[in-house]
């Protein structure tokens, strides 16, 4: 009788830490999904400005002004490079946040919930990694936007 009680107590207990698990998982794909909308809209401008900077550049009869406008399309270019880097990066974090999320969601509607500490640890250490990886990304985004 204990131990029928003590394992529908661990079940509970995983089944909540999961279910928490898996909230902050969906939490952190949200605010990838957000920031992927962001660097594309960031992108798009760079788009833009690049065929401005372009236009204006055919109309330029100074060398000086090539100089000024191959300086910013440079810069221009090389951020644009680095907002793909970063789109990739979020992509890259949002695919493994999908991959913990289904791995938690089985876990979840597996019957019967046997676990043991060390498969709990591996979790938490994924989410754990998941959750660094989209910090650095998002600072290093916020960072290059501003």
């Amino acid at each position: 009788m204990r131990l029928k009680r003590k394992k529908r107590d661990q079940e509970t207990e995983l089944s909540e830490t999961l279910g928490h698990w898996l909230s902050e998982i969906k939490s952190h794909i949200s605010e990838s999904e957000q920031l992927m909308d962001s660097l594309e809209a960031k992108g798009e401008v760079l788009a833009q400005r690049i065929d401005m900077l372009q236009r204006w550049h055919a109309s330029q009869t100074v060398s000086m002004n090539r100089l000024s406008y191959q300086m910013e399309s440079d810069r221009l270019e090389k951020q644009q490079r680095l907002l793909e880097d970063e789109q990739e990066q979020v992509h890259q974090i949002l695919q493994q946040f999908s991959e913990l999320s289904l791995l938690v969601e089985h876990a979840i509607r597996s019957k019967p919930l046997i676990t043991t500490e060390s498969s709990i640890q591996v979790l938490q250490g994924a989410l754990d990694e998941i959750s660094i990886q989209s910090r650095r990304s998002q600072a290093s985004l916020s960072a290059l936007l501003n």
